[in-house]
């Protein structure tokens, strides 16, 4: 046998093997429970929301996007060594696989900066999630205080 017909014979044996997807038809990554806070025209406001990774596969929320904010950035919530709260910009979320990643008040949220319109109780944003694997979502995000 010829060394170059060998190589790639050689290579399938060093192969990774990736888990397998479950058997289930409806494995997924979704958002739910997702909402943001009423804020005036101009503002800033936070949206929260739950990733759902039902997939073998772990994730990562990479950005978001809503069309009547001119920003949107992930930020963590952290406790600063003088016992005071602040935020910090996240480059991602970890979607565990088999798991959920909750952006909620208190730990990773997002915050929607220079809204071009004014957000009221019973109002709806347009929102787009990236994930590194499940690719983008849209959706329709309700406005409430919660």
């Amino acid at each position: 046998m010829r060394p170059l017909v060998l190589l790639p014979l050689l290579l399938i044996g060093c192969a990774e093997e990736l888990p397998a997807e479950p058997a289930s038809d409806d494995a997924s990554v979704g958002v739910e429970n997702a909402f943001a806070r009423p804020a005036p025209k101009g503002g800033t406001t936070a949206l929260y929301l739950d990733v759902v990774n039902t997939t073998a596969r772990p994730d990562t929320l990479r950005a978001v996007r809503a069309a009547s904010a001119a920003q949107a950035m992930i930020h963590q919530t952290v406790e600063n060594a003088d016992g005071t709260t602040g935020m910090r910009a996240a480059a991602g979320v970890p979607v565990p696989a088999g798991e959920t990643a909750r952006l909620s008040p208190g730990g990773h949220h997002v915050m929607l900066v220079g809204l071009d319109r004014a957000l009221a109780e019973g109002d709806s944003l347009d929102v787009e999630v990236e994930l590194a694997q499940a690719g983008t979502l849209a959706m329709r995000v309700p406005v409430r205080f919660d």
